[in-house]
């Protein structure tokens, strides 16, 4: 080692252990953060918020299209619900929880008694109920009575209840082949009750967070069975069956004298279950046997809410008129329909009930064909189905069934099986708005073509009258069971993917299933035709009722495929997806905020013009799928701008290279939009007049006298060099 390396060496020492390398942050990262706004804001100021609700609705009581006396109240607000122990949507651990507590008054005939039982949560800032059904108050905890027969919650009883009896009895004269020989269609004896469920209205407000829902359900003070709107009390047996999707309890009183063996309705319902692909399949089917011996009933059968139907316990199931049939037909009619397409609802139930009874081997043509003739009858000769006005006693049961039964035909023959009158039934039960007759023959057009289209403006539209056909021509239009299309989601979680730039995977083992905005749910949807026929199919997607996808296609008998339907969620909240019959829940949230969460870069020293690498890391740790913007940029120039899309607690990298041209300290910023976070680059000219520039410019800790001494040593070391040679 010569004499002016080794000058250069001690005076480097000395420099640097005075002063060391400046880091431009704390903790020796390199990296200065700027603070941003990582927290939420909470405002002092609370809104209230609000939310009311009627459990039955006012309306809900119809018995074959006609209106029950003394259920009509326009002045009711809310938001009808199609069950009384249905779930009104909001946070799920956060809400009002009811209980209806039903019980037998013996000491008051023709009431029960009702207990409401509330269960409120801290956050719940008001909260008022208002009875009906000729409901006597007897005693109420925590309600005070207000307006309007409404009772207003004091707003500190967590438990608030009232308690009061409620009239039973209600009557109602009906025509037609269901029809009874009395008039009670909901009645109370000394040993037993079937009623309908209490109707009530809620309105609640509620301060912070998400919406406040209520749950409804109903429990009896003692022996008895309840479904969403009707309700027995006293001793009961309830036999309970599933088939295709559908659990069916037979709920059979002991004073009841039933003429069929439970397992016998079981297989006729069950059969109407599979054979109707038409939709509105309901998970659960609550039927009650009324026992005949004490009341006379004004009605055979009745059907109300979704599901829930009676049926008188004499009722047997070898006739055209197979009232278990006819109800549960009722409970497949999921659409609303306007008055010119009314005629439908008792029309189908009537023709269904003895085409499928006969299907079943349970009569003889001849009966079926009897049933078809009582539409023929004179006094239904002047009669338009779409102008209720016109009807006679029981058009829509009679005229209406050999109509509906002569459409069914006619879709048969002209497809060749692969259509029938469960075609235009499905798509009514699609339907998001009300459906008129206009509507109804465009679905027959729809399935058939021109002229079934014809054929039910003929019949619907004007007062003709359809002919009773022959057996051999029943043979030769329903010989062979149609093409019976369903429509079901995939049984496997991969059937469900969601779609977009946050993420691209399965998600049908979500329950509910969560998505973002953006993003794309698709459904690998099951087609299977069951029938003896080729048919057409038309797989439809629906959210909240509304057809948002569909794709079609032809299946062999027997033949299954699989149709991919799919839609993109553009705005937040709670929806429902259906496809035939099965639904889902899903909810869709706004992307979360995802940060950049440490930053490097490498080298730390470099030359002018030498590629310097920042890495950001961005994390997403959220159970949402979450976006950040961002920015990197150094002075005013930005180097790199990008939005980065995330899954659910998951991160990754932004990668961008820059060049510095001067030397000196420089400084590369990455921004998120909620902070900042800025790492330095040390640029020098490279040898010892690099060295030497930075030692001047003090950045690495030293000054002017430093650069002399060096400059003076090197001199020296220069000079000593000359003379030792």
């Amino acid at each position: 080692m010569n004499w002016r390396t080794f000058l250069l060496i001690a005076v480097l020492a000395v420099t640097l252990s005075a002063g060391g390398v400046a880091v431009v942050a704390a903790g020796g990262s390199g990296i200065e953060t700027t603070a941003g706004d990582h927290g939420q804001s909470v405002e002092t100021n609370e809104s209230l918020t609000t939310g009311t609700h009627t459990d039955p609705p006012a309306d809900a009581l119809v018995a074959h299209g006609e209106e029950v006396d003394g259920l009509d109240d326009d002045s009711i607000d809310g938001v009808a619900n199609h069950g009384a122990a249905e779930t009104v949507q909001g946070d799920p651990t956060d809400g009002i929880e009811l209980d209806v507590a039903l019980s037998q008054r013996p000491d008051r005939t023709g009431e029960v008694g009702v207990e409401l039982q509330y269960r409120v949560p801290e956050r719940l800032a008001s909260l008022d109920v208002r009875l009906f059904d000729e409901a006597n108050v007897e005693e109420a905890d925590g309600f005070t009575e207000g307006e309007d027969g409404r009772y207003v919650w004091d707003g500190s009883t967590e438990r608030p209840t009232i308690r009061y009896t409620m009239s039973v009895n209600q009557q109602l004269e009906q025509d037609g082949p269901i029809a009874g020989p009395g008039t009670y269609i909901f009645a109370d004896t000394e040993d037993w009750t079937v009623m309908a469920q209490p109707r009530l209205s809620h309105s609640w407000g509620w301060r912070g967070g998400g919406p406040v829902g209520l749950e409804r359900s109903t429990s009896i003070d003692g022996p008895g069975a309840s479904g969403d709107r009707i309700a027995f009390l006293g001793e009961q047996t309830t036999h309970t069956h599933e088939a295709h999707g559908q659990q069916f309890d037979l709920v059979v009183p002991e004073a009841a004298d039933l003429a069929e063996e439970p397992d016998e309705i079981f297989a006729s319902v069950s059969h109407a279950s599979e054979a109707m692909q038409v939709g509105s399949r309901d998970d659960e089917v609550f039927m009650l046997a009324v026992p005949t011996g004490e009341v006379r009933w004004g009605v055979r059968g009745l059907q109300t809410g979704a599901a829930d139907l009676w049926v008188r316990d004499n009722e047997v199931l070898d006739t055209a008129d197979n009232v278990w049939v006819h109800e549960y037909v009722h409970t497949r009619q999921g659409y609303q329909a306007d008055p010119d397409a009314r005629w439908f609802t008792e029309a189908t139930a009537t023709y269904y009930a003895a085409l499928l009874t006969l299907e079943e081997d349970r009569i003889e043509f001849s009966e079926f064909q009897a049933r078809l003739d009582a539409g023929t009858h004179e006094r239904h000769a002047d009669a338009v189905l779409t102008d209720p006005d016109s009807w006679a006693r029981g058009t829509d049961y009679n005229k209406g069934a050999l109509a509906a039964g002569e459409i069914d035909r006619q879709l048969r023959l002209e497809t060749d099986g692969g259509a029938s009158l469960q075609d235009p039934f499905g798509r009514m039960n699609e339907a998001s708005e009300p459906v008129d007759s206009d509507a109804f023959l465009d679905y027959v057009d729809s399935a058939g073509g021109e002229e079934p289209r014809e054929t039910a403006r003929r019949l619907t539209t004007t007062s003709e009258t359809a002919a009773v056909w022959s057996g051999d021509e029943h043979a030769a239009a329903f010989g062979t069971s149609p093409a019976r299309i369903g429509y079901s989601l995939p049984d496997d979680a991969d059937g469900i993917r969601v779609e977009g730039e946050y993420r691209d995977r399965s998600i049908g083992d979500e329950d509910p299933i969560t998505v973002v905005t953006g993003e794309r749910l698709t459904i690998d949807g099951i087609v299977e035709n069951t029938g003896d026929s080729a048919g057409n199919y038309e797989a439809r997607l629906r959210v909240d009722g509304q057809i948002v996808d569909r794709t079609t296609g032809r299946l062999d008998p027997g033949e299954r495929t699989t149709a991919e339907v799919s839609h993109r969620f553009d705005e937040q909240g709670e929806r429902t997806v259906a496809f035939g019959d099965d639904q889902r829940r899903v909810i869709v949230e706004e992307p979360a905020t995802a940060r950049v969460t440490d930053v490097t870069r490498s080298p730390g020293r470099v030359t002018p013009g030498e590629d310097v690498t920042v890495s950001a890391t961005v994390t997403n740790d959220n159970p949402l799928p979450g976006r950040a913007d961002v920015q990197i940029r150094t002075g005013g120039e930005t180097i790199e701008e990008t939005t980065v899309y995330l899954d659910a607690d998951s991160e990754t990298t932004v990668v961008a290279t820059h060049r510095f041209d001067e030397t000196g300290t420089q400084r590369i910023t990455v921004d998120d939009g909620t902070g900042a976070q800025t790492v330095s680059i040390r640029v020098t000219a490279g040898g010892v007049a690099g060295l030497i520039a930075e030692l001047g410019d003090g950045s690495l800790g030293v000054g002017v006298l430093s650069v002399l001494v060096v400059v003076a040593l090197l001199g020296a070391s220069s000079y000593v060099f000359r003379t030792d040679r």
